[in-house]
């Protein structure tokens, strides 16, 4: 799986490390072959019942054809294909698992 227009769509979030309860859904928009928006949706929470009041947007560009990056608030972010339901996403808030949603 290398073409990111196979990557559009809901994902399911969960945090690698440090989880406290952080639940949340991230939707990725593929906008040309090159480059791909990723958006944390309304509803995410954090320690199992706060709701997330700012959302993220990560923009990224193609790197190869596994991976894209980034950078937000001079923070790195990435994206990275594990498997063809499953993503690593280092976020701001550190590294989270993707898996697609069904």
């Amino acid at each position: 799986m290398s073409s990111g227009a196979n990557l559009e769509g809901d994902w399911d979030a969960t945090k690698t490390h440090m989880a406290c309860g952080y639940t949340a859904v991230w939707h990725i928009t593929v906008k040309d072959e090159e480059n791909l928006v990723i958006k944390e949706q309304p509803g995410s929470h954090c320690c199992g019942c706060m709701p997330n009041c700012f959302l993220k947007t990560h923009n990224m560009k193609k790197v190869s054809d596994t991976r894209w990056e980034g950078r937000l608030g001079f923070k790195p972010i990435w994206v990275e294909i594990r498997d063809e339901n499953t993503l690593d996403h280092m976020t701001t808030d550190g590294p989270m698992t993707l898996t697609r949603t069904r």
